[in-house]
């Protein structure tokens, strides 16, 4: 650390406050110089992997991945087939099993992608729309068991509520509109450059944001 003391003796005050500045401003260089450190050091964390490891990595999120994906798929599947599971639960069952089918398509491919290249060999515009759609699915699933918590209380607690206000026809409507409002919060910032997304090694499994 380099301590600069700047002494003034006509302007004791002065003099005092100029240190201060100067002291903190070597501070805020010194952290940013060991961040700038830390984030060398973990850049080479996914380049130091061995190739069984990488071979694990990848084949352990692709069949994770492939679960995911079919389970839901054949949930959503006897929803839609079977005329008594069209209930309002039933209808946000399937906004939730939606999210997961979009994570292991939209998602998890790239990041088994990233895991494997050891960097995100996908480009800017990609990693726009990874990020993006990272970012949705979790608030749409957040807001969607929200929905779902108030759902179940009112139908324990208050019936009449339930029955006038979580009919399947309000319901689908209330998943449609959490989609939208997610999808044009998040679209807003990316879309007029205020906020844009990068790879970090130091964290592969958040591939992009």
């Amino acid at each position: 650390m380099i301590d600069v003391v700047v002494y003034t003796s006509l302007f004791p005050k002065a003099s005092a406050q100029i240190n201060r500045n100067v002291h903190s401003f070597l501070s805020s260089v010194g952290r940013e110089a060991q961040e700038m450190e830390n984030r060398s050091d973990n850049s080479m964390i996914l380049n130091s992997r061995d190739t069984f490891t990488v071979a694990i990595e990848g084949g352990l999120i692709l069949l994770i991945n492939f679960a995911a994906f079919t389970g839901n798929l054949l949930m959503c599947y006897v929803m839609y087939k079977k005329q008594r599971f069209h209930t309002t639960a039933n209808a946000f069952l399937v906004s939730l099993a939606m999210c997961y089918m979009f994570t292991a398509c939209l998602v998890m491919p790239f990041t088994v992608g990233s895991l494997v290249a050891g960097k995100w060999p996908f480009g800017q515009v990609l990693c726009d729309i990874h990020g993006f759609v990272f970012l949705t699915l979790p608030w749409v699933s957040l807001l969607t068991l929200t929905i779902m918590a108030a759902s179940r209380y009112s139908k324990v607690a208050r019936l009449a509520f339930h029955n006038k206000w979580f009919s399947l026809n309000r319901s689908i409507g209330m998943i449609i509109t959490i989609w939208l409002l997610v999808v044009v919060v998040l679209i807003v910032p990316i879309t007029f450059g205020s906020a844009t997304f990068q790879f970090l090694q130091k964290d592969p499994s958040v591939p992009c944001p």
